[in-house]
């Protein structure tokens, strides 16, 4: 999970806003 999150933050903003909704997962784990 770490490798697919770090290249989330290289993302635009409008991804960021697509990344929100898998944070709640990334905190799960």
């Amino acid at each position: 999970i770490v490798g697919y999150y770090r290249p989330v933050r290289s993302w635009n903003p409008g991804k960021k806003a697509e990344f929100k909704l898998r944070q709640p997962y990334r905190l799960s784990m």
